[in-house]
This record gives C-alpha cells, structure tokens and sequence, in this order.
C-alpha cells in the first residue's frame, strides 16, 4: 500500500466508523423512544448508501454486498412503511452489520458475509410478505503492498561504565540529545526494545549513522555523558534493513490501519484560533529581536513574559485538539448494556448524562475496558432478575446510570445501578479465607475499605463465574486502568439498595501537574494526583518494624520507601530530607526524598520500551536544562517495593 493509498485508507476507516457510531446512536436513542425508528429510517437509510459506495470504491467487494442488502431494507422500510415491523429484530441486525463492518475493515480480512446477507434477505421478505426485489454486485477489490523502512551508515558502539545504575535512563538521554543533534539517527537498542537494559548490559548502545552524519559531532555528545567509558567503532556497513526500528514502525502503521482511530474531527474554530496565535507569536518574536537589538533589559524581559504567555496560550489550544466528547463511548455502552441485559434475562432502564464532557482521546481510548468490566457486572451481578425484584418491593425493571463531570480539572464517571449492592459480610468471608485479614481487623474497617478488596486480583464473593462478568475477575483491570491514567476509583455500596463506581480522571496524559523532587542530584516526579501531603520527619518518628521502616504521622504508622534506595544513590539521614504520603490505590505509604523542588506542569511523554522492566514509572519529561527526567508511578513503586 504505497502511501497515497494508505492516506485513502485512513480517510476511509474514520469515516466508517464514524457512520457505524452514529447509526448505533440513532438506534439506542429510538429504543429509549419508545422503540420509533419512523424518524431514523431515512439517515440509516443515506449512510448505508455512503457506505456501500465508498467500501466498493476501496475494494471491499464482501463489505458494500453486504451494505448493499442493508440498504434494499431500509429502502423498503422507508417507501412501504410495513406494519409487521420488528424494531427490536431489526435493530439487532443492524448491530451484527456493523460489528461484521468493523471486523472486517483491513484487506486482509476474508470474513465470508453469506451468513448474514441470507439473514438480512429472509427478514426483507417477511416484510414484502413475499414480494421480490434484486440485490447488486460491487466492483472487484484492490490489493495492498507494504514497504519495509531501511537504514544505512556506520555504526558507533557506547560502551557504559560497570557500575552504572539506572542504564535505561542513561541510554534514553543520549538517545533524546542525538535525536535533537542528528536527524536520522537510529539506535539498537532503541526506545521501543522491550529488552533494552539486558542489550545495553551486554552489547552496550550502538548508533546507526545516517548517511553523510557528523561523526565527530555525535562522538562529542556521547563523550559528554560521566557514564561512557568508551566509544568505538564497529568500522562497517549497518545493514540495508534496520533490523530493530523497522517492526516497530511497522507495526505502528499496521495498528494505525486497523482502525483509523488515529483521526479526529476538529472544529475549524480550533483552528483559527490557533493559526492566529501563530500570527501573534511571529510578530512578538519579531519585537524581541528588535527588543535585543537596542531595547532596555526590562523591555526585554516584559518581551520575554509576552512570548511565554503566547506559548501556554497556544499549548492550551494544541491541547483542545485532542480532546473529544464522551458522546460515542456512552453510546457504545449503552449497546453493551442493552446486549448484556438480553443475555443474562434482565429488564435494564439505562440512562445517560454528562455525554458532552470533554477528555483526551487516549484517555478514552483506555477507558473503554474498564466501563465495560463496570457495566457488565451491574447487569450481570449488580442488577436482579425480575422475580427478585419484584419480590423485594422493587420494580421489575432496574437502573444503570452512565454519568460525566468535570470538576476541578478532573473528569468524574460514575456507573450507578439500584441493584442489590455488595455483601460487606461476604467480602470479608472470602477475605478472610484466602489470607488477607483477620476478623479482628475487619472489624476496625471502614465500608469503603472492605468494598475496595473486590478490586484485587481474582478476588471474587461470587459462587459462579459467568462468561461475562465477576467480581473480582474484571475488577482488578478496571481498577489498574483507572491507576495508569493517573486516576482513582471509589466505591459506595449499600446492601439491597445498589452501587456507585465514581472514577477520578485527568482531563489529558499530554500535560500533568507534578512535584519535582530529587535523589541524591538526580531530579525526578511524581503526579500530584498522588500526593496526598508532605511533610518534615525527624530520626525518631520512624522505626523498624518487622524488618521496614515505618514513619509515624498524624498518629498513623506508614511504610517508608526511599526514591534514593530506587535510584541507587548515596542514602542522607531522614531528618535532612522530606517526606511525601501517597496514595497507592488501596494503600498509604510515606516516599522519602533528598529534598523537594518545586510544584510544576510538565509535557508527558509516554514510557519507551527500553524502560519495560520498570513497572513503576508513570512517564518522562523534559525538564528546562534538557535533561530527562523520570515520572515515578505511587502504586507502581509500592507494589515494586512489596516484591522486593
């Protein structure tokens, strides 16, 4: 697929998606209507013929037949107006479309579609009550090529000192320094080798030169760096292929095709807005280059709050980009409670609110699993069938709410249902017999305490595991989720009256609000979402207990970890440094640093590969030197510090 056609292919695989969404839109809102689809049938109708159109035009022969039966249906609807019109067994059909529709949106795909064109023609005839109409062929397809990446040059060989810690990290600052230096560049291992630190252990880092790259200029930047202790040079051809960045871009076009997801619809106001502050940036730029000429350093430095005033004005905006409405999650959840609800034999009154609010793509893109895990067991567990119901005073019909906020720069979803809620004395039953409390410590628990248990991995109260849901079984997920978003997830229960699952979001993973500290002279962060407080700690607030170091604050025993310990630098005595309590999901514990800097937004960046057997990492960034910082992950360092 050369890349014309990939440009095609994108362009087509946003737009089908974006038409299967709005058809399940329509069809879950005429089901709240009372199940009228009169009003929908005509836009159905217009997308079908889009559809089949435009999967014909890029060869998916299988795909607009099958868009095509689709279309003969609601054309008929349309026109005749049956009476003997199943809404519900038309609605499920044209689910079971899309999602073929879906499948089947790679050329690779051969998913035969004779199944379902049988099904869509023998509903067709039970509304023509036996009349005949013909169905129509679509043009032949067209096959895609692939073309692999390739890079030639020498090859440097970075070698590191033995007692070198934290060797990811130092691979990664040459790699950010050289990228910046040398366009081209490349290295093995790179940023994506999930087994980068056993590589550069073993081989040391090896930089690919482009062609015609400044050797004298690349060894000048490694030389720099206290932890090389040589540079060589393997004096040879890399070869024509390279071996390890070309998979990884590969496979990002490959998951980039599968969807098209990696397009967005973006106001043209957005736009506007931010070519004109590109206007505005250019002429203070000019005014500062005038300003340094013969202007006053006051007159520079009030030049100087302008342009970084312009610059968070405009990173505001490039942020807004990005950002989407819930609008097509909640849709696709509703789908999935209606499907569950048949299923498992329930009566589901599902409602929805707060679809307009706005979060980071990716964010979404991440909170499709966990809503999914929530909603099925409000269904499957939380909700009753109707005889248990009725028979415990309640309607026959239950309630799911899906609801969203924004509310001190942090999204808030809740999954609310009046089900039967959770079993505080079953919980602790099951806690207890697998080991993880006492019934004299259950009994100083809070609810909120107990109720959190069920978000531990396999811990479930239920006798049955169903193949969609079970406390316990998705929780876990759910709520290790919501913790590499950044978030926090509450749970409220009363026993026969139902549940709430109240999620803490960021509004973006781009730009984060951190708290800088250090280890040793090594400055790294950690989320602020986390901290919970900081405080000074004198040598006899902590004591040993049971072999860990426990720091007694607000008349509460916490566990100490040290960022120094993590990062292998010299310890200092606790009194010359500061502690920070974070919250780690389901635990506090104290983080001992050298010092704390300062309370800062940073751009995030994601965790290269090369760090994959770091687990407790939340991100990078960039700090104002140019050095790369790391951005510690609370639960993750805690759970690191429990394996230990």
């Amino acid at each position: 697929m050369d890349e014309f056609q990939k440009q095609m292919y994108d362009v087509f695989a946003f737009e089908t998606n974006t038409f299967l969404d709005q058809i399940e839109t329509i069809l879950m809102q005429a089901e709240q209507n009372e199940g009228d689809i009169t009003e929908a049938v005509p836009e159905i109708f217009r997308i079908m013929h889009t559809l089949k159109s435009s999967s014909a035009m890029m060869g998916f022969n299988d795909m607009s037949k099958l868009c095509h039966g689709m279309e003969n249906l609601f054309h008929f609807i349309r026109d005749e107006h049956p009476a003997n019109l199943d809404t519900k067994k038309m609605t499920d059909l044209v689910l079971q479309y899309a999602d073929y529709v879906k499948r089947n949106m790679q050329p690779e795909s051969n998913e035969n579609p004779s199944a379902m064109l049988q099904e869509i023609a023998a509903y067709l005839d039970t509304l023509k009550n036996a009349q005949n109409k013909p169905a129509q062929e679509a043009p032949p397809p067209t096959e895609p090529a692939a073309s692999p990446a390739s890079h030639e040059g020498e090859i440097l060989v970075a070698s590191f000192v033995s007692d070198c810690k934290m060797l990811s990290l130092r691979a990664y600052e040459i790699m950010t320094k050289l990228s910046k230096a040398v366009p081209g560049i490349a290295f093995v291992p790179d940023e994506n080798a999930a087994d980068g630190e056993a590589l550069l252990a073993a081989k040391g880092l090896e930089i690919l030169l482009p062609k015609n790259g400044d050797k004298a200029e690349i060894t000048r930047i490694v030389s720099a760096s206290p932890f090389i202790s040589k540079i060589t040079d393997k004096n040879s051809t890399a070869p024509a292929q390279s071996p390890t960045p070309a998979p990884a871009i590969q496979e990002r076009r490959q998951d980039r095709s599968r969807s098209g997801t990696n397009m967005i619809s973006v106001q043209t106001e957005k736009l506007d807005d931010i070519v004109n502050i590109a206007g505005e940036l250019i002429i203070a730029s000019m005014g500062a280059e005038h300003i340094r000429n013969s202007g006053t350093p006051e007159q520079m430095a009030q030049s100087l709050e302008t342009l970084h005033a312009m610059i968070l004005s405009m990173q505001d905006m490039a942020l807004g980009l990005r950002m989407v409405s819930l609008k097509d999650l909640f849709h696709q959840m509703h789908r999935l409670v209606r499907s569950t609800a048949g299923q498992v034999g329930r009566e589901i009154h599902f409602q929805m609110s707060g679809e307009d609010t706005e979060l980071d793509k990716k964010i979404i893109e991440n909170m499709v699993s966990p809503l999914q895990h929530l909603l099925r067991n409000a269904v499957d567990h939380g909700i009753e069938s109707p005889e248990e119901r009725i028979a415990a005073g309640k309607p026959p019909e239950g309630s799911i709410r899906l609801s969203a906020k924004t509310e001190g720069g942090q999204a808030i979803l809740t999954v609310r249902d009046d089900g039967c809620g959770l079993n505080r004395e079953k919980i602790i039953s099951k806690a207890i017999q697998v080991g993880l409390l006492t019934q004299k410590q259950a009994q100083g628990m809070s609810d909120e305490a107990i109720f959190r248990l069920i978000m531990l991995p396999g811990f479930s109260t239920n006798k049955e595991i169903t193949e969609l849901s079970g406390r316990g079984v998705g929780m876990d997920v759910v709520n290790e989720a919501v913790r590499k978003l950044s978030g926090q997830i509450d749970i409220q229960s009363e026993l026969g009256k139902g549940s709430v699952f109240t999620m803490q979001l960021p509004l973006t993973l781009t730009v984060a609000k951190v708290l800088l500290i250090t280890a040793g002279d090594l400055i790294t962060a950690v989320p602020m979402t986390s901290v919970v407080e900081v405080f000074a700690v004198q040598q006899e607030m902590v004591s040993r207990v049971n072999g860990v170091d426990t720091v007694l604050f607000a008349e509460k025993p916490y566990t100490v970890i040290s960022i120094e310990d993590i990062f292998s630098v010299p310890k200092t005595p606790y009194e010359e440094g500061v502690m920070l309590l974070l919250n780690a999901g389901t635990e506090h514990y104290a983080l001992y640093a050298t010092k704390v800097i300062e309370e800062k937004s940073v751009v995030v960046k994601p965790i290269p590969k090369l760090f994959s057997s770091h687990d407790d990492l939340y991100g990078t960034t960039i700090l104002g030197d140019g050095s790369v910082s790391l951005i510690m992950d609370a639960t993750g360092m805690y759970k690191s510090f429990l394996r230990r």
